[in-house]
């Protein structure tokens, strides 16, 4: 309920965030000013009357989004036609977009979760996929680098799309680097409130600690010195992954848990006190997300040994 909660409030609070369902909704309140009106959305009955009506507009998402889309690029833009290179953040906006819905099939018309072929019109997530991570993404840029790499892990979830291509040394490269990059931007906890990175993409950087932790096998206790090959962390091939994952994303998370309790804490108290000019809400909704988060791919996690006898 929290993590619900908390992805409402950034929802309604939160004017720089790119979504192609606000931009959907302003189609349709242009189309027909009378399908949105500007609603309350601060009690149970109005959340519940805005859900339904996203339902609805759900049932129509595939044909709106197929607007966004350029398939010579193979990519989601604001504005197709605008550019003459893939759009990294709308397309991994837009991917994510269609994995989250609830009806798996509302999309089946536009886009496919194989390969195509020439008969087949469709979209492919598949070469989408490959496109993203080909494409001149920036390993400093942390805007764009943890927000492409949680797409193509929560796509590809059980890794089947791209296993192929994983064995490429030049695919398996870049992943490698997009790891290393979200790893190095984890929160540091001599920085203490003064973190080099907003609470944005701190948020973004759990939400791939969280998937890869989620997917990394628990060792066996006849593993005496378990690799990061043993332990199959995230699901990946070890080539595509940087020296010492496995023991550097659960501290990443742990860091993440500790901090985020912190500023929660922090943010509740400066509202309990009245501070509202202190007080911010988008910081209070993002500790939220990210506390939830870490916290669970953490359980279970305490005590456990990478090697026998060692501890924890």
């Amino acid at each position: 309920m929290i993590f619900v909660w908390a992805t409402l409030l950034l929802t309604s609070c939160s004017s720089n965030a790119f979504s192609f369902s606000s931009i959907i909704l302003s189609k349709e309140r242009v189309r027909d000013g009378s399908i949105l009106q500007a609603e309350k959305v601060d009690s149970f009955d109005g959340l519940q009357s805005l859900e339904n009506r996203l339902g609805v507009l759900e049932t129509g998402a595939s044909e709106m989004l197929r607007s966004f889309y350029e398939p010579e690029l193979k990519s989601f833009s604001i504005q197709p036609g605008g550019v003459n290179r893939i759009s990294i953040t709308s397309s991994c906006s837009a991917l994510q977009s269609i994995i989250s819905s609830e009806d798996a099939t509302v999309y089946d018309s536009f886009i496919s979760k194989k390969k195509t072929d020439s008969n087949d019109k469709r979209a492919s997530i598949p070469e989408i996929l490959l496109e993203l991570v080909n494409a001149p993404w920036r390993e400093d840029d942390l805007f764009q680098v943890p927000i492409l790499l949680y797409t193509i892990l929560k796509v590809d979830s059980d890794r089947s799309l791209l296993r192929n291509e994983l064995k490429s040394s030049d695919i398996a490269s870049k992943i490698r680097s997009l790891l290393d990059a979200t790893i190095s931007a984890r929160p540091k906890r001599r920085d203490g409130t003064d973190q080099i990175y907003s609470d944005y993409i701190m948020f973004q950087c759990c939400q791939v600690y969280s998937d890869m932790q989620d997917m990394t096998e628990i060792p066996s206790p006849s593993d005496i010195e378990p690799t990061d090959d043993q332990l199959n962390v995230g699901n990946l091939p070890v080539d595509a992954l940087p020296e010492g994952a496995a023991s550097q994303i659960p501290l990443a998370l742990s860091r993440c848990a500790e901090l985020s309790f912190n500023e929660m804490c922090r943010q509740l108290a400066y509202q309990a006190a009245g501070d509202n000019s202190t007080f911010d809400a988008i910081r209070l909704a993002y500790a939220l997300l990210i506390y939830v988060k870490a916290t669970r791919s953490l359980a279970g996690t305490a005590g456990r040994e990478l090697v026998p006898g060692q501890g924890p």
